[in-house]
């Protein structure tokens, strides 16, 4: 897991109101602004795999691959969205 990619998505998710936080399994991302379906607010963890190629992508907890590790603001879009929904809204998965 690349601690360096983890954390410069965290500067991102957290300059736009996002809450991000480094921890030992990953980077915890939740959305204080929403309340969440089984707990206080929407969340996921976010780490770092290579994929087919090699090329490394971020992955969530939900098993998504929202971006290549290089692209980190395609990988903020999609995760502020999938954080913004309500409850009873199903994510829609973004395919990169």
């Amino acid at each position: 897991m690349s601690t360096t990619d983890l954390e410069a998505l965290a500067g991102e998710l957290t300059t736009r109101g996002l809450v991000a936080e480094l921890t030992r399994d990953g980077l915890r991302v939740s959305n204080p602004k929403v309340v969440g379906c089984c707990g206080s607010h929407p969340g996921t963890v976010i780490t770092c795999r290579d994929s087919v190629g090699g090329r490394s992508w971020f992955h969530t907890s939900w098993g998504e691959a929202p971006a290549p590790v290089t692209r980190p603001v395609d990988a903020v879009r999609a995760v502020r969205r999938w954080l913004s929904r309500t409850p009873d809204q199903t994510p829609s998965v973004v395919l990169a």
